[in-house]
Order: C-alpha cells, then structure tokens, then sequence
C-alpha cells in the first residue's frame, strides 16, 4: 500500500511539526503554519472531485519515488479538513522518511547550558528557535553552522543568528579543528569555570561527537535528528568519568503523550510572537494549483536536500 501524503488537518507544535506534503490557502497571518490550528473556511470544498496529493509506495529519493495522486472528496463531509488545512514548512525529516533513512525522528546540533549551551545546525527552525528561547531565559549559547559560499555569505549568516539572540557562531570545520577547544575553555567559558550542560543534536557524525566532547561533566546530549546520516558512538570514557546522559527527543510521540503540555507551549510561544520576542524562521512559498505539473512539486521537494535555501519549502494552495 502506497504511503499517502493527504492534505489534511494539521496538528500545531512548537519547533517542528509533522510535516505534509501539501499547501494551504492564504490567509491575513503571517504566523507560521506549524504555529497555528487550521483556519475556518466560509465554502465548502468541491465534493467529488480529484484531490491532489503527493504519494510514494517506496523509498528513494523524492524526484524518484514521489508521484501525484488525485483523490476523490467525500460528499457526505461538507467542511472537509483539506479544505482550510495549511501546510507546515517541508521539514528534512520527511523527506528522509521518502528515503527510508529516517526514524519519523526530528534533526541539528547546539550546545545550550547553565548557562552556556552549544549546537549544530543552529540556521534550522529548530536552532533558531532554542537561539531565542535561550536568549528569552538568560542562557548563552554556541552556535554550530555550515559555511556558506562564499566568506561574506557565511559573516552574514554569523551576524543574522547573532541578532536573533546567540552568543557565539562558528563555523563547522572551526567546531571540529583541534583548536576549538582551547577557544572553548579560554573565550567563552571563563577558563573552563562555566560549564556547558545541554548539547542540541541534529546532524550526527563527527559533529555530534564534537558535541560530545565539549560537554562538562553531568551534562546531557539530546538528539533530535541525524542530517549527516552517519552515526556516532556512545564513548565510554565521558559516560563513566565525565557521567553524560543521553537522551533522544521525538516531537510527534511526545505531543501525543502531553496534550496539554504541547497546546500551553504553542501559546506561549504565540503570545512570544505577537509581543514581538519571537521571530519566525524564513520560508519560501512554492504556488500548488489545480495545474501544477507533478515535476514542480517533485523538484520543490527534491530541492530541500541540494544546496542553501534562504528558508524553509512552503506549498501554498491557489486554485485547487
């Protein structure tokens, strides 16, 4: 049976929700759609007619195993949920679960501490997200990032974190050359006196291993995602002598289990946007109509995992 991705009512989350292959209407906000429940509609949708949606039977890339589906609207549901739904950004878990190399696990690396943190991937939705949130709480942090094109491109990204509220940004081949931990200890924790007890972890490999080591003792690792698809290993030295816990993190399970906990934080973090303390992350809106070539949509997809995007993929329903 093919996994099908429908266009369907979405569930709010915080720093990143399950993501659907599909668009939503416009609509007044501005908000992010992974922020807000779906809107009402004043028209019902088109009963009996085909109902575009992206499907796959296999794992693969997506421009290979994506195709576009129409599926019939029930006449019996008047308002139906595909009618008003909009669409979360197109997340990199998703589309690893069209490769077969993901877990339905979100992914970055940051280290967040008491009080200074660190992470990689720290551009994602999530990192800019845990940058603000650590700013907003009194935490500095240290910011993982892959250099960009060119130096200048890479300075801009730097300061654009900066301003959202981070304390230190470095590159990725900064946060794995051997100097780094000197810097660590000499620039930005007092001489090693301010420990650094949460690291974020979304790319794995020698990055997250990197992670690892900077840690103080009793600190803790939490893994959210792997975009480096490699693994690392648990060492056994800073478990036993330096006592790390490590701890995964899989938002869509964990919504389940504390209902109430995931509607408090998405108004929170609501209440955060509309006083101007939380921005959200970019976003690119990709235009689904009733004659959108199943290659446009393929390529939208395919797209994420190529190169630097100034944000996130969004479809956005126009005619349908």
């Amino acid at each position: 049976m093919a996994s099908t991705m429908r266009l369907g009512a979405t569930t709010p989350s915080t720093t990143a929700a399950r993501t659907l292959l599909t668009g939503h209407r416009r609509t007044p906000s501005r908000l992010p759609s992974l922020l807000h429940p779906p809107l009402p509609t004043t028209t019902a949708p088109r009963c009996n007619t085909p109902n575009p949606t992206l499907v796959f039977s296999r794992f693969g890339e997506p421009a290979d195993v994506l195709s576009l589906h129409k599926h019939s609207i029930s006449p019996s549901c008047p308002m139906a949920p595909s009618s008003c739904a909009p669409s979360p950004p197109r997340q990199p878990g998703r589309r690893e679960h069209h490769q077969g190399t993901y877990g339905a696990k979100p992914p970055f690396t940051q280290l967040l501490g008491t009080p200074e943190p660190a992470a990689n991937g720290a551009n994602s939705g999530v990192g800019r997200s845990a940058i603000q949130l650590g700013r907003l709480w009194g935490l500095r942090s240290i910011n993982v990032v892959r250099e960009r094109g060119t130096p200048e491109e890479t300075e801009a990204l730097k300061k654009e974190l900066e301003e959202l509220g981070a304390t230190v940004v470095v590159t990725e081949s900064e946060f794995l050359d051997r100097s780094f931990t000197a810097r660590l200890k000499e620039e930005w924790t007092r001489g090693g006196k301010e420990p650094i007890m949460l690291g974020l972890n979304c790319v794995g490999g020698k990055s997250a291993s990197a992670v690892v080591k900077a840690l103080s003792p009793k600190g803790c690792m939490v893994t959210y995602g792997g975009m480096s698809r490699q693994s690392f290993p648990f060492p056994t030295g800073p478990q036993i002598f330096k006592r790390l816990r490590f701890e995964g993190f899989w938002l869509s399970e964990w919504g389940k289990e504390n209902p109430v906990e995931k509607r408090n934080t998405v108004n929170e973090i609501l209440e955060l946007m509309r006083e101007g303390k939380f921005k959200e992350a970019p976003f690119q809106e990709v235009e689904w109509n009733w004659d959108t070539e199943e290659k446009v949509l393929k390529n939208a997809v395919q797209g994420t995992l190529e190169g630097f995007r100034s944000g996130k993929g969004l479809f956005v329903f126009g005619e349908t």
